[in-house]
């Protein structure tokens, strides 16, 4: 796609649907798996941490090291869906090797096939999110191509909410048999819908003429203040997304004392956070992205502010903490992106570099990108320049000129 034409209905649900298994691939990662291997497979909760903490060192190495290849090879096939579709089945494979262990694994295999999963689906992602980030050029444009992705990602969220409750009732096995069909799911459903998307979506024009190595992306991004002031944004909200994530089900379980409730809770956020989509759009429309953004971040703050205090049996309060701060979810997963893609095009019309060079450093993903539920803070750090919110708003990048994937990657 070029100019300001936008994408066909058909071309952004094509690209959008892979965000399916993706979610889906995501929230038993953060959630399911930690307290899988500790519970079912009897591995010490320590050792399941270090484990993942390994893991996550492994993803922020392959974030730019994915993002510099993938802004160099330029094959005729095209840079980013070529990327993508090559890493969809090894990121399918590793996925199945974690959610269905074999006996007798250990924390070796965690650590092993983790770093695979995380290595493979950072090849798959970072171009993925860059070849959104490119597909328009216009700042309305930008907000509907992630409404669409992020959108779908919460369809994806609650799919693999509902098979906690289906896949016990219909195969048995409890934990075993969740992550059995989650491993179905992504396994088949991630290469399917990635064909899907490699035939019916455009690959972006590529207006870049220059290749940057290390040194120069790196001075490109320091240059771009609106950037690191996102990139800032990004950091503090992931580490806000990421640790509340991974003690949801340990908090319902120890501190409410309602295992059995963590689904239904769970749904209700990711449900109020779809409701929220739209309202959040249209908040964005009468302001700006970053300042809708804003309010959604000081709306989960102020929620989670009374988590702390709750204790056994609080299961109500609990549940309206959930529908509360997961009407704000709406905003933190598609907002972000868009910003992200708008300050890219900043960098466009002042310099050579592409998207990848934007969206691969560490902490450069959008807190969609891989970053599940509940949150217990946010960080409304980015304040939008006028002048690059009039820049950004429905101009096409001078011809030469591109963003890039170094910078790009909004979800994981």
């Amino acid at each position: 796609m070029t100019g300001r034409r936008d994408l066909s209905l058909l071309a952004l649900a094509a690209y959008a649907l892979p965000a399916i298994p993706f979610a889906v691939l995501t929230l038993p990662l953060y959630i399911v798996v930690p307290a899988y291997y500790a519970e079912d497979l009897g591995l010490p909760l320590a050792v399941v941490g270090q484990a993942l903490l390994a893991v996550r060192v492994v993803d922020a190495l392959a974030d730019p090291a994915v993002g510099l290849l993938a802004d160099r090879w330029r094959p005729a096939f095209g840079r980013r869906r070529l990327w993508f579709a090559g890493a969809a089945v090894p990121t399918a494979i590793a996925a199945w090797m974690i959610f269905s262990p074999p006996d007798g694994a250990g924390a070796l295999h965690l650590l092993f096939w983790g770093s695979a999963l995380s290595i493979a689906w950072t090849a798959a992602l970072v171009p993925y999110s860059a070849w959104g980030a490119e597909l328009s050029t216009t700042y309305a444009g930008r907000s509907r191509i992630a409404a669409w992705r992020e959108t779908a990602a919460l369809v994806g969220t609650l799919v693999a909410l509902s098979l906690q409750a289906i896949a016990p009732a219909v195969a048995g096995g409890g934990q075993s048999a969740v992550l059995g069909s989650y491993a179905i799911l992504v396994g088949i459903g991630l290469p399917i819908l990635t064909l899907v998307a490699v035939a019916l979506t455009p690959e972006p024009e590529d207006r870049s003429r220059a290749r940057l190595n290390i040194g120069e992306g790196l001075r490109a991004m320091r240059a771009n203040a609106a950037f690191l002031r996102l990139l800032a944004a990004f950091f503090v909200n992931g580490l806000a997304n990421g640790l509340p994530a991974t003690l949801f089900l340990f908090f319902v379980a120890e501190r409410l004392g309602a295992k059995d409730l963590a689904g239904p809770f769970l749904v209700a956020y990711f449900a109020a956070g779809i409701a929220g989509v739209p309202l959040w759009l249209a908040l964005a429309r009468r302001t700006s992205k970053h300042r809708a953004w804003c309010w959604a971040m000081l709306l989960a703050c102020a929620v989670f502010l009374f988590a702390p205090f709750l204790g056994p049996g609080d299961v109500a309060a609990f549940g309206a903490i959930c529908v509360l701060s997961g009407l704000g979810v709406g905003a933190d997963l598609v907002l972000p992106p868009a910003i992200q893609a708008d300050a890219i095009d900043v960098d466009t019309a002042t310099s050579e570099t592409s998207a990848p060079v934007f969206t691969s450093p560490p902490g450069a993903s959008p807190p969609s990108s891989r970053s599940p539920p509940p949150s217990g803070s946010r960080f409304p750090s980015w304040r939008s320049p006028a002048s690059t919110r009039r820049r950004a708003r429905g101009r096409r990048p001078a011809s030469k000129r591109s963003p890039g994937s170094m910078a790009a990657c909004p979800w994981r």
